[in-house]
């Protein structure tokens, strides 16, 4: 295991991983600009960098598997000014090897983040795409079957499938007026 500063790896090659790429995406795109206000957002970006962070180092380059948050930052995906203190903080990282990658850590780590976030979010959205971005082999693996329904999404962020339908309904009903 070792320790480096965002500063440390902004200077290094830094990739995503291609098989991550998409739930990257939809973190970019549809979760993270709805955790406000900043105060929220900096508690969220703390908590995120001190979780252990696993890449794959190749000869290339570094290429990260987990971390939606740290890949943001490092990917430039974050709109807001940068805190000099989150940049210095110490992140524990550790290699693996690319046989030992799941997309489980990270699709999990996402379901974390929409399960504490749920309320700002479009969940309808967000569900729509992890099923979309999830092939048959990744359902099998994670659920045991070809699917990803919106009852074990549910399930997974803590809500009510009832919840899931009346929220459905009520984005529905405000896009129409």
């Amino acid at each position: 295991m070792d320790s480096v500063s965002i500063t440390e790896l902004r200077k290094r090659f830094v990739v995503v991983f291609p098989d991550i790429v998409k739930l990257c995406e939809i973190y970019i795109k549809n979760i993270r600009p709805y955790i406000k206000p900043a105060k929220i957002l900096t508690i969220h970006q703390k908590a995120s960098l001190a979780r252990l962070t696993l890449y794959i180092k190749t000869d290339k380059n570094i290429q990260l598997v987990n971390n939606v948050e740290l890949i943001c930052l490092l990917k430039g995906a974050c709109k807001e000014k940068i805190d000099q203190q989150l940049l210095s903080q110490k992140l524990m990282i550790v290699s693996i090897n690319k046989e030992e990658f799941c997309i489980q850590s990270l699709f999990y780590e996402l379901i974390e983040i929409i399960a504490k976030h749920q309320k700002k979010l479009d969940i309808k959205s967000i569900y729509e795409q992890l099923d979309r971005c999830l092939t048959l082999e990744m359902k099998q693996q994670m659920f045991g079957k070809n699917i990803f329904a919106a009852a074990t999404f549910c399930k997974l962020i803590k809500i009510h499938e009832q919840t899931y339908y009346k929220r459905c309904k009520k984005g529905a009903e405000n896009a129409e007026s």
